[in-house]
Order: C-alpha cells, then sequence, then structure tokens
C-alpha cells in the first residue's frame, strides 16, 4: 500500500490505461453534505473507507503529491 502513496497519481496511470481497453462509462459523481465544517470529517470516513491501512502521515503525504 505503501507503494502506491509513493507512486503518486502516477502509479495508477497502468491501471487506468487496462481498464480503457473495456470502455468504461464515466458517470460525474456528486455529494451533498450538511454544513462545510463536516468536509474534513467526511474526508477521513471516504479515506478509512477506501484505505482502511493508512496511516495519517501517509494521507499528508498523498495530499502533498495531489495538490503539487
Amino acid at each position: 500500500m505503501d507503494t502506491c502513496i509513493r507512486s503518486g497519481p502516477h502509479g495508477f496511470r497502468s491501471l487506468l490505461n487496462f481498464k480503457a481497453k473495456f470502455q468504461p462509462q464515466y458517470h460525474p459523481m456528486y455529494m451533498a453534505y450538511p454544513d462545510p465544517a463536516a468536509l474534513p470529517a467526511i474526508t477521513r470516513a471516504i479515506g478509512k473507507a477506501y484505505l482502511p491501512h493508512m496511516t495519517a502521515a501517509q494521507g499528508v503525504r498523498l495530499m502533498r503529491q495531489f495538490s503539487a
């Protein structure tokens, strides 16, 4: 898992290329939330759902890579 984080968004390029062979359809997704102050908690919950073993330090590194 740490390898995926260190490779950043480019580490998933080969996976995206593989999936493109199957001609996926992409649809926008929307999220409704009660209050902007709830966004940090929502972000943590989504992160835990998809990357349950990620540490806080790994999460910070991942966010820095995406914002760079």
